[in-house]
């Protein structure tokens, strides 16, 4: 009997894995070094800002969905030379991650202690220090559209260098000396702003590698003989 071997171009696998391989092989290390950070406050800080990231990340999950929604869109368009409909797609969600981010950032504004305490409410310091971040996290909700669905559309158009850089540019190249340099000038406030300030910066790091793509699809595609 015939054996069947398939094989997978390594430049193929590295467009579609590295920049998710790079995301959350980093956000464990992000997050090992804001339990580290928050330590020094205690026990209820390390568990305020665990309390944060889950609700975050709950956030997160949903804008990630759409964007991996988003992707089989793109990659069918980009691939067969429809660069308009990728641009048209990409505004879309851009627009709509940022209308429904704008809703959960009201929420977590509005009702920052209660969401916390629903985690523990038996533990007044980390539902101060809890309600605090997350309303700081909050303020940065709407940013987070533009750069996800950024970095889905450069992964799935194999812009593997631009994708990687923007997927660990969050939790990673920026959340970590952000990280280290606030604590040093801000104690526990420094830990609270590390997230939405890395945020802001991941955002305008992404401006120009989104925005250069873009501008990229306004050439004709290339014409196969």
């Amino acid at each position: 009997m015939a054996t069947v071997r398939a094989t997978i171009s390594p430049g193929l696998w590295a467009a579609g894995s590295l920049p998710s391989l790079g995301r959350q092989g980093l956000a464990s290390l992000a997050t090992a070094y804001l339990n580290q950070a928050a330590g020094v406050w205690g026990d209820s800080a390390i568990a305020a800002f665990s309390v944060v990231n889950r609700i975050t990340f709950m956030a997160f999950s949903a804008l990630l969905g759409f964007g991996q929604g988003f992707q089989p869109v793109c990659g069918f368009h980009y691939g067969a030379g429809l660069y308009g409909r990728v641009k048209q797609a990409f505004w879309f969600c851009v627009k709509a991650s940022f209308l429904l981010l704008c809703a959960m950032a009201l929420v977590g504004l509005l009702f920052a202690g209660p969401l916390v305490a629903a985690f523990r409410d038996s533990d007044a310091q980390l539902i101060e220090i809890g309600a605090r971040a997350l309303r700081c996290q909050a303020l940065s909700f709407p940013l987070l559209g533009w750069i996800t669905m950024a970095n889905m559309t450069l992964q799935t158009a194999r812009k593997t260098r631009q994708a990687t850089i923007v997927a660990i540019s969050r939790q990673g190249i920026v959340f970590i000396p952000v990280l280290f340099i606030a604590t040093r000038l801000w104690g526990l406030w420094g830990v609270i702003l590390a997230q939405p300030l890395s945020d802001l910066f991941s955002f305008f790091l992404s401006i120009p590698l989104a925005r250069g793509f873009l501008r990229s699809l306004n050439q004709p595609p290339a014409q196969t003989s």
